[in-house]
């Protein structure tokens, strides 16, 4: 209990804008797991949508250079290359969780409705590019190589730091619309 005075003393000192940011912040998380664990994720409701879609744009990508098609399971979606399964792609890798996280900032931090909107779909859309550069970048190694980089790590690496920038100019855009 000795500590319940320095977190307050602490808590105290931040600012009533950026509190109230945490808060919808926190709101929007709780709300999102609400929603996903018990509606959405039962039934893959948004991830076989959505893995299955970045499954197709990553073959169509492909085929522009060589022979690659997509399939699609109850489980998960692939990518063919010239009729060999090159890589799963599994709901975790469909970057729902990406969209999630970014969207919450843009919700959360106050700003025009036409910058938010802007700015959620322009993120959204870039994530998505990112992810399907990304799926069919490890089907071509897979299926040449039979070598799976840490992509994980990497990706997120890379994406993240796309985020960020991204946050970065939302909110100086916003920020300068107040001024």
């Amino acid at each position: 209990m000795i500590f319940l005075p320095v977190i307050k003393s602490h808590y105290n000192r931040i600012p009533s804008p950026i509190k109230e940011f945490l808060a919808r912040g926190l709101v929007i998380f709780i709300l999102w797991k609400i929603v996903y664990l018990f509606f959405l994720l039962p039934d893959r409701v948004v991830d076989k949508p959505l893995t299955d879609t970045t499954a197709h744009f990553s073959a169509r990508l492909l085929s522009f250079f060589i022979n690659a098609k997509a399939g699609y399971s109850s489980d998960y979606a692939s990518i063919f290359i010239n009729d060999d399964k090159a890589v799963n792609i599994a709901d975790p890798c469909n970057a729902l969780i990406l969209f999630v996280v970014y969207l919450g900032f843009i919700i959360a931090f106050p700003a025009s409705i036409k910058k938010k909107v802007l700015f959620a779909l322009g993120g959204v859309l870039t994530i998505f590019v990112l992810n399907v550069l990304r799926c069919a970048t490890l089907a071509v190694v897979a299926n040449k190589y039979l070598y799976i980089v840490d992509h994980h790590f990497v990706y997120n690496l890379f994406v993240y730091a796309i985020i960020f920038v991204l946050w970065y100019l939302f909110t100086k855009k916003a920020l300068n619309e107040e001024a």
